[in-house]
């Protein structure tokens, strides 16, 4: 099949970062109590101050509504560097000249830098009286001399000098461009100080991967996307020329996602129309990629649910049944595990609840996570019969020793709540476990707001790290309805886009793990989602993490070509 090239990674630093540190403007507001501005720590590297036009400092702080960024929080306290500034003819060179203090001292020249808000914004024309280009997203930064502003890069507002009422040395500022002519209207100007945002919130979208449904799956160079409504999946190698189409799976199959995969085999659910569906593993050779094998075991009860959940790691494959009544008639669920020898899949155990408690392990299957000789099933119907709560949840660990799985641990956090929910979905890497439900209520019974829940091993006892939720989280956040866990890294999806207005085009989350506490990094949104996207995109229903790259699923999202999803790459 031809290469389809989809993005480039060579253009990718000149695409706008689509997300920033989330920084709301109370937060702000406390920063700022008092008035005075607080430099920088960092040096001219790293901050500085400068100025900003006092009508977008409120856009940047929230005090003004923004509609073209899908933040409550107006800009969320944080502007991203596009380029030098540029006059009506597209010459840089734009600049002020004011006194840094009102006391006679001599006036400085200050650069202009095009900024934009903590979404990518597609800039066009020139200055007018709504600012460089008559939306509330894009505006201009100057910095005198000795100051820097990196492009590609994102900053954050650490002070501010009069934001209610500029300095009257600051009002009414005209810049002029490269030849000394005045260029767009006068402003009246905030002085700000500022910083670069860490590492772990310069994130980029660098691509868009549409046609193939928005579920994905990646492990190093390769990515799996789809299938979307019935159609094929898709292959994407990473390429010198970006992330090229490979190959297409599924072509003539009955093939449904999400996709799971492992090196060179990706495991899809069968398209049967019933209770039990097949899984379907497929694996890449030297001629391509081929189906190695269909599994469905005999002798299920008619309503198990097998195929439900199913993930793979090398030659072990998890297949959940959450209905299987299996051989304890108070436990429902049950884990199916196959291992692969030779390019034949055998059955090698049905693992289920082995303890004797009243808590039983309801629903177990529900969600599944393989990990070398480790997995993680979760049981979210699993009741708390201490406190007559339903619904907690939790999951099992299982373990492999000498070819043999026991069962190792039941997890579950130290304060959960009734209907928490716990492993609808899970996440596993090496020691540490995640057990999220989408419809999770919050502590103030607000409904469906969602939460992860983060587990650490120490030999082999388990212990309950941090509840993670996002920030804004409440009712109808519906957070984590897809995660993923790399090291100290998890990414984490929300239907939500704005709690306030019920946007549901959504967003996704970065969170990063110090020490034993996880922080809120970033909050990623689509760089083409408009407000006609509130009730459709899902952007956040899939997610996956390799390294410094996450993809990002959006399955309603509506393509030029009239096919249905996209994912959506973002780059550290």
């Amino acid at each position: 099949m031809p290469e389809r090239p989809i993005t480039t990674r060579a253009n990718r630093r000149d695409v706008l970062r689509s997300g920033a540190a989330a920084v709301g403007g109370g937060l702000l507001a406390s920063a700022f109590a008092g008035g005075g501005l607080a430099a920088a720590d960092d040096d001219s590297q790293t901050g500085g101050v400068g100025y900003i036009s006092h009508s977008s400092y409120r856009k940047l702080t929230g005090e003004d509504d923004v509609d073209c960024v899908p933040d409550e929080d107006g800009w969320g306290g944080s502007f991203y560097v596009k380029r030098a500034a540029e006059d009506n003819d597209g010459d840089v060179g734009v600049s002020i000249s004011v006194p840094d203090t009102c006391d006679g001292s001599e006036d400085e020249r200050h650069v202009a830098h095009t900024v934009t808000a903590d979404a990518p914004v597609e800039l066009s024309g020139g200055p007018n009286g709504y600012g460089p280009w008559g939306q509330a997203c894009g505006s201009w930064v100057f910095v005198g001399p000795g100051e820097t502003l990196e492009t590609d890069t994102m900053y954050r507002v650490t002070g501010v000098d009069g934001p209610e009422t500029p300095a009257v040395c600051h009002e009414d500022v005209t810049a002029t461009d490269g030849e000394g002519d005045p260029t767009g209207h006068p402003m009246d100007l905030v002085r700000i100080s500022f910083e670069r945002a860490p590492p772990g919130e310069q994130w980029t979208q660098n691509g868009k991967l549409s046609g193939y449904g928005g579920s994905v799956s990646i492990d190093g160079a390769t990515a799996v996307l789809g299938p979307s409504n019935g159609g094929a999946a898709a292959v994407f190698a990473l390429t010198d020329d970006g992330w090229t189409r490979d190959d297409e799976l599924g072509v003539g199959d009955d093939i449904e996602g999400p996709p799971a995969l492992s090196g060179d085999t990706v495991v899809f659910s069968g398209g049967e129309e019933r209770q039990n569906r097949s899984v379907v593993v497929y694996t890449r050779t030297d001629g391509g990629w081929e189906r190695e094998a269909t599994l469905l075991p005999d002798g299920l009860d008619e309503n198990a649910r097998f195929g439900g959940s199913y993930d793979v790691d090398g030659d072990t494959l998890a297949v959940g049944a959450p209905e299987d009544p299996g051989d304890n008639e108070d436990n429902r669920g049950a884990v199916y595990v196959y291992e692969r020898d030779g390019g034949e899949w055998t059955l090698e155990t049905t693992l289920e609840d082995g303890r004797e408690v009243n808590d039983t392990a309801d629903g177990l299957g529900a969600s599944v996570a393989v990990d070398g000789d480790t997995i993680l099933a979760g049981a979210p119907y699993a009741s708390y019969y201490d406190f007559g709560f339903s619904s907690v949840g939790g999951a099992l660990v299982f373990t492999r020793s000498d070819g043999e799985w026991t069962q190792e641990t039941f997890l579950r956090s130290d304060n959960p709540n009734n209907e928490d929910g716990q492993g609808s979905i899970v996440a596993l890497d090496g020691d540490t476990a995640v057990l999220a439900n989408p419809r999770a209520p919050s502590e103030s019974n607000g409904v469906f707001a969602g939460a992860a829940w983060v587990f650490t091993r120490e030999g082999s006892e388990w212990h309950h790290q941090q509840k993670v939720t996002p920030e804004g989280w409440g009712r109808n956040t519906f957070f984590a309805p897809a995660i993923d866990l790399e090291g100290d890294t998890l990414l984490a999806g929300s239907s939500t886009t704005n709690y306030s207005s019920d946007d549901r085009s959504g967003v996704a989350y970065v969170f990063t793990r110090d020490d034993s506490t996880w922080n809120q990094q970033v909050r990623l949104t689509a760089a083409d989602r408009s407000s006609e996207d509130r009730f459709g995109d899902r952007f956040g229903s899939s997610v996956a993490l390799e390294g410094e790259l996450a993809f990002i699923g959006a399955p309603y999202d509506e393509n030029p070509d009239d096919s249905d999803g996209s994912v959506y790459v973002f780059e550290q």
